[in-house]
């Protein structure tokens, strides 16, 4: 599919991106906001921003910003590629559950990690099944990570990357 090879980020910015990346889709569907306004408000606002985060944090115990191109590339891939997305994801959810029927945030996890492992190729499917995996894992119990987990396998064993 399409994807392009550059340098490697940092591995939790990369992590930060897929974070926001989720709660970002998750804020669209939830509030109707626009993709613009959320560009906006994470990059300007919410990471540009940090006074009160370095108020209360020391150096080595800060996060790392979000890679800002990464989120981008995932938030603006996903809404691109929904259509296809969501069809890949109808396929690969079990016969008794419809992905349109799954919770907001368990569907924001779907679409990205759907597209990280269908239409780019910057990063191994194992890397992006656990990073997601343990969003899922943040935010749910066994029962959600293990629907995330079964999912993802089943469309990374299609989409196999050659790395």
């Amino acid at each position: 599919m399409s994807g392009k090879r550059g340098a490697k980020s940092n591995p939790q910015s990369s992590a930060m991106a897929r974070l926001t990346a989720v709660q970002a889709l998750y804020e669209i569907e939830m509030t109707s906001t626009s993709i613009d306004n959320i560009f906006k408000d994470f990059i300007e606002r919410r990471w540009d921003n940090n006074m009160i985060l370095d108020k209360i944090t020391d150096d080595s115990s800060k996060l790392a910003l979000p890679d800002k191109k990464k989120f981008t590339a995932i938030i603006r891939g996903v809404i691109i590629n929904q259509g296809n997305i969501i069809r890949i994801l109808d396929k690969a959810v079990s016969k008794n559950i419809y992905f349109d029927k799954l919770d907001t945030l368990i569907k924001s996890i779907l679409l990205c990690a759907t597209y990280e492992i269908c239409f780019e190729n910057l990063t191994p499917n194992k890397v992006i099944l656990n990073e997601y995996l343990n969003i899922t894992k943040a935010f749910y119990e066994q029962n959600e990570s293990s629907l995330v987990n079964g999912v993802l396998d089943r469309i990374a064993k299609i989409y196999e990357k050659k790395i």
